[in-house]
């Protein structure tokens, strides 16, 4: 075990701690480090690589892909050869790998076939403090692994959790007391001021404190003009981007000279005794410092000659794909970005089939099957027409409605399948498919005995 990491070291002796040469010491860290750039190369430059790919996992596939860019960058290599990275659809790796970025879900994948992990060395769990349903199953997973390595007498494998802000010595404990490093980061000076009063509109707030630095702090040059892009700046403008809190640690964004951080974002919260999903806007979580009555937006100043503006509002990320038949799918009434969506997945399907030597073959205008198929693994997230009109699911009985964006929302089915509830307004069910009530206890009788026996007593 290499033991739990929060950020990067610069000092001296840096080196030898992360490729686990002697015991780590107890070091202050701060964010904005680069850890997640300059590990990887130190475990790759310290031979680490040899005896198998280090792994480096990230939450989101837009953080998976810049990362692998820019260390593949530093590397002067080209993307998919020393490094690469590997997300849904999308694999830029090659026999020659040795640093290999992907997301949880693709590391879980793996895991599923090969559940010691066999191919990897070092396997780096970035962005702990995120707590995503898929990064607690693979602290699970990779903790197994190694415990099963080492009984079987194979090659050891060593584990890293970073994170910018964590609580450390959970972490710690749960891979039986692994030694915590605290790490430097920030290397240069910033100022950061609060409002004097409450925000109640964060969002109006926001953009009145962009036109002020810029009126303020432009400069008599470009006074009066900026753009928002995310391309090159024109000359004599200043730029401003607008972004999701990702960039916080995930997405490095050079040339930033001034942040305004409305100190919000848009969460999804887990309901586990409902599994309803709510998409709330709350704190985020980095710590703006002075109590909640004295201020929410901060702004920070950041000791960088180059000049750009950075805004961190509270909205949510969306994956724009763009189809080559949306004059079809525009004739036919039809998503063009879903159908994309079903394109890709049919592919990747298709190939997981022929990997495990399964046959392919089409249903064709047979839907019943697939219907049947999905009955009987979403038997649990299902949901009946109650007399009054409305649904409920028939686990815990709680009022779900169908979304009005949905082709069924006017139909009324008697019983559909859905696979997650998410909170706006209402609970609404997504991606559903209408199902026959005789299919779900055909998947689990038991099931739904058990809860039948619990809902007479």
């Amino acid at each position: 075990m290499l033991g739990v990491v929060v950020p990067f070291l610069k000092a001296g002796g840096g080196r030898e701690v992360i490729c686990g040469r002697r015991e780590p010491p107890a070091r202050g860290g701060e964010t904005g480090s680069g850890k997640t750039t300059q590990i990887p190369q130190y475990l790759y430059e310290g031979g680490i690589s040899r005896q198998g790919v280090i792994a480096v996992t990230q939450p989101r596939r837009v953080a998976a892909i810049s990362l692998a860019t820019r260390v593949s960058d530093e590397k002067r290599t080209e993307l998919g050869k020393l490094v690469g990275y590997t997300v849904r659809f999308d694999d830029v790796t090659s026999e020659d790998t040795r640093i290999k970025f992907l997301t949880d879900g693709m590391l879980l994948r793996e895991a599923i076939s090969d559940s010691l992990l066999r191919k990897y060395s070092c396997v780096i769990l970035d962005e702990a403090h995120e707590r995503t349903i898929h990064t607690d199953v693979l602290f699970g997973v990779v903790k197994t692994a190694q415990r099963r390595r080492k009984g079987l007498g194979k090659l050891p494998l060593k584990v890293i959790v970073m994170s910018a802000t964590m609580d450390v010595d959970l972490f710690s404990q749960y891979f039986n007391g692994a030694p915590v490093l605290y790490l430097e980061g920030r290397q240069h000076p910033i100022q950061v001021f609060y409002t004097k009063q409450p925000q109640n509109d964060y969002l109006h707030a926001a953009l009145v404190s962009v036109f002020q630095i810029h009126q303020v702090w432009a400069g008599a040059q470009i006074s009066g003009k900026f753009c928002v892009s995310l391309q090159f700046t024109l000359t004599g403008y200043r730029k401003v981007i607008i972004s999701t809190n990702i960039a916080e640690t995930s997405i490095t964004i050079t040339g930033i000279k001034y942040v305004v951080d409305t100190g919000m974002v848009k969460a999804k919260k887990y309901n586990p005794v409902s599994t309803c999903t709510c998409l709330l806007v709350c704190m985020g979580r980095i710590s703006l410092g002075p109590s909640p009555g004295s201020g929410l937006l901060g702004l920070g100043v950041a000791g960088s000659e180059l000049c750009g503006l950075a805004m961190w509002l509270a909205s949510v990320a969306n994956t724009v794909y763009t189809p080559q038949s949306k004059d079809w799918c525009k004739e036919n009434f039809v998503n063009s970005k879903n159908m994309m969506l079903v394109a890709e997945v049919r592919a990747q399907l298709r190939d997981i089939c022929l990997k495990m030597s399964m046959p392919v073959m089409s249903s064709r205008g047979d839907t019943e099957s697939i219907r049947r198929c999905l009955a009987h693994s979403l038997f649990m997230s299902t949901a009946e027409l109650q007399p009054d009109g409305t649904y409920a699911t028939t686990d815990t009985h709680q009022p779900v409605a169908i979304h009005p964006s949905s082709v069924l929302f006017h139909c009324k089915p008697a019983c559909v399948v859905y696979t997650e509830l998410l909170y706006t307004n209402k609970c609404y069910m997504r991606d559903l498919c209408v199902v026959d009530a005789e299919w779900l206890y055909e998947a689990a009788p038991e099931y739904f005995r058990r809860k039948l026996r619990t809902a007479r007593s």
